[in-house]
């Protein structure tokens, strides 16, 4: 296998004179610790990629994927990658749950221009900051990750004790 610089971001991998795609590379403001990677391979290698990468870019690798990609997830996995996190995305009401939700706690919606919309951002990011930890710790300050909350309003709610339990960003 031969691996190919072509720009300061992609890497282009041949075998016996043959491309077999791009392994393209980005950074990630959340979490700077790490170089990640994005595939647009043709076939997958026979011989890994990965430690001339890294060796190049002087920062652990890390990728995101989906787990449908089952041939590439296979590679990366007999390649020294580890899977660290599973994600899953769905969309679900209140009907379709087997039991229903019992709370007493209020829902309030909040705007950006109300006191709470400032102790929601602190609390979304202690929550992505303690959720990330050990698969890639966040390496933004609260303020820049603040700048990036995709909206300026959504619902929380409170405990008992008056502190945020919930909350929920979302776009108008």
């Amino acid at each position: 296998m031969k691996l190919r610089k072509v720009n300061p971001q992609t890497y282009e991998l041949f075998e016996n004179n043959q491309s077999l795609g791009t392994i393209s590379t980005y950074r990630n403001l959340f979490h700077d610790s790490c170089i990640y990677l994005k595939f647009n391979l043709i076939k997958i290698p026979t011989t890994s990629p990965f430690a001339e990468i890294r060796k190049q870019e002087q920062k652990p690798l890390q990728v995101m994927i989906e787990s449908s990609h089952t041939k590439l997830v296979d590679f990366m996995l007999k390649n020294g990658f580890k899977c660290k996190r599973y994600c899953f995305e769905a969309e679900v009401s209140a009907t379709d749950l087997k039991h229903p939700l019992r709370t007493n706690f209020k829902v309030v919606p909040f705007i950006a221009t109300d006191p709470i919309y400032s102790k929601c951002c602190d609390f979304l990011y202690k929550y992505y900051k303690t959720t990330h930890e050990l698969v890639s710790p966040l390496t933004a300050s609260k303020n820049e990750f603040i700048t990036e909350v995709p909206t300026r309003s959504g619902y929380y709610s409170l405990d008992k004790q008056g502190a945020t339990q919930q909350c929920c960003f979302y776009r108008k």
